[in-house]
């Protein structure tokens, strides 16, 4: 079992399992902790594509958190599909839902050339997104980008643009180099590096 220390790690839990064969490897489970309390469970699997014969990579995790907000019990669980293209590692689509106390809603998105066609449910709404080089819409880039930049100096500042994939909103935000430390995982050693975002900005909804 592995931990995650608050639940805004949800994403990056979801993402971050590797595909080793052609069947479908072994769930990896994650605990989520929020204010160092274990608050539910993520489990994550990947199937791996095939680039020869045009079959995506698929990735599906569900995960469940109950805790307290505001003093009211809430049991909220979430399911994601991600399907990646297995040549070039983009992302082809998406899509997730949410159970909150019987209060059902999603989103999914298509990617089409340079264009993401999203739709939130289940207001049916849908948009058309821009995609360019510097738009982030996978957790696992954005992780890879922040080993290089801001990098391991401590205060060392870099700003990324990334795609809520709920709400289709470009968010910018700038990620804070705040130290590194070792984790032991199974018997293994990880170097981790810690990164707070120190300033979130959104350009607001899309226009449909």
């Amino acid at each position: 079992m592995r931990r995650l220390p608050t639940a805004a790690f949800l994403f990056l839990a979801i993402l971050f399992s590797p595909a080793c064969s052609s069947e479908p490897q072994e769930i990896y489970w994650y605990a989520i902790e929020l204010d160092g309390q274990l608050v539910g469970f993520n489990a994550a699997s990947t199937t791996p594509g095939d680039s020869a014969r045009g079959i995506p990579i698929t990735t599906r995790s569900e995960g469940r958190m109950v805790f307290s907000l505001l003093g009211y019990p809430l049991d909220a669980t979430i399911v994601m599909v991600q399907k990646t293209d297995a040549s070039d590692g983009r992302v082809l689509s998406v899509e997730l839902e949410t159970n909150t106390g019987g209060s059902i809603a999603g989103a999914s998105f298509v990617r089409e050339g340079s264009v993401l066609h999203h739709i939130t449910m289940p207001d049916g709404v849908t948009r058309e997104i821009p995609v360019d080089e510097g738009l982030i819409i996978d957790e696992g880039k954005l992780a890879d980008a922040l080993i290089v930049n801001p990098g391991p100096e401590i205060g060392a500042t870099a700003t990324y643009r990334q795609l809520d994939p709920f709400l289709g909103n470009i968010l910018t935000r700038d990620y804070t180099a705040e130290g590194e430390t070792t984790l032991i995982l199974e018997g293994r050693e990880y170097t981790c590096r810690w990164v707070s975002p120190a300033r979130c900005g959104s350009t607001g909804p899309m226009a449909p």
